[in-house]
């Protein structure tokens, strides 16, 4: 028996050959100051912090 299903090609975005790298982040504490993983533990919320991504 042949199967009724017809496969084809993954279709692409036209123009799309790249995707955007995405946001790396970085956690900063105040208290004590520093960033995570070198401090552990933080006595005051954490600083969330957009990473720039590598220039090419």
């Amino acid at each position: 028996m042949v199967s009724p299903i017809i496969y084809a090609d993954p279709a692409y975005a036209a123009g799309v050959t790249d995707l955007a790298p995405q946001p790396a982040f970085s956690y900063y504490c105040d208290d004590p100051p520093g960033y995570y993983p070198a401090v552990q533990q933080c006595s005051t919320p954490w600083h969330e912090s957009r990473t720039p991504a590598d220039s090419p």
